[in-house]
């Protein structure tokens, strides 16, 4: 599979035509049935972010996702996340995603495993959330933000959708000590196309927007599996770019270069 596009931070630097194939494949490779597989056991083919379904209960637990709260999963693409969130927590969560291919493979793998009457799956782009003011009891992200340079618009968006008393959770790359970082990055090929920033800039572009903060750990680790399966929805997307994006990976963690932060926000 060729690299993403270096050109442009339109959907088709993620879009794969033909990626809900390629993810029965990969099931059926892993010896997976989607009418009794658990979000764990699916976690290798559809949490597509840093730390896998551990950083997912972590971020759930810091957020004190109960069953019934309504969750906005902005850049859920393929519904790990969500599907973990609604069998685990019993949320009823919306997945917004600007890529198709991801939606429609989203959307796929939640039927077969009998949830779609808890997670639906929605084409929007972030720094336009197609929802009513209050819709939502959390705003959930996880490393969603990467690409986009106008982060003050985006927390506005996040803030105007959720009711009083709503949380936003989320887990985000931001920059360490050392700058800038190697690339390329999962989510950049160039400079122009890395919108990171530190861990102190994002908490003050969240806290401008409205927000207070409720927990806050600006340099969090999730330690990769201790084993891998052959077949990865990194690989699936990426494929064999994916080697020369994790040696990059590998950089920027020895010299401090990237770090991921987990936050979780209150709207007054």
């Amino acid at each position: 599979m060729a690299p993403p596009d270096s050109t442009t931070l339109s959907p088709t630097h993620w879009s794969r035509p033909h990626l809900s194939e390629a993810l029965l494949e990969a099931v059926a490779t892993l010896g997976l049935d989607l009418q009794s597989a658990t979000p764990e056991a699916m976690a290798p083919l559809d949490q597509f972010h840093g730390g896998a379904h551990e950083a997912t209960r972590a971020l759930a637990r810091h957020a004190g996702i109960q069953a019934g709260m309504r969750v906005l999963d902005v850049g859920g693409g393929f519904g790990g996340p969500a599907r973990m969130l609604a069998v685990e927590y019993g949320a009823q969560v919306t997945v917004l995603d600007f890529t198709a291919d991801y939606l429609h493979a989203g959307a796929m793998l939640t039927e077969r495993m009998g949830l779609s009457q808890q997670v639906t799956f929605h084409h929007g782009n972030a720094l336009d959330v197609p929802f009513p003011d209050g819709s939502f009891d959390v705003v959930w992200t996880q490393n969603s933000g990467m690409q986009i340079a106008d982060k003050a618009r985006l927390y506005r968006g996040y803030f105007r959708v959720l009711r009083a008393g709503g949380r936003l959770a989320q887990l985000e790359p931001v920059l360490g000590v050392g700058q800038p970082p190697y690339l390329p990055l999962m989510w950049a090929n160039t400079p122009e196309q890395n919108q990171v920033v530190t861990a102190e800039t994002l908490h003050a572009v969240i806290g401008a927007a409205g927000f207070v903060e409720y927990h806050w750990e600006p340099n969090i680790h999730f330690p990769d599996p201790p084993v891998r399966p052959v077949v990865t929805i990194q690989r699936l997307v990426m494929g064999e770019y994916l080697q020369t994006i994790q040696e990059a990976r590998l950089r920027n963690e020895a010299e401090d270069r990237l770090r991921s932060v987990l936050g979780v926000f209150i709207r007054p």
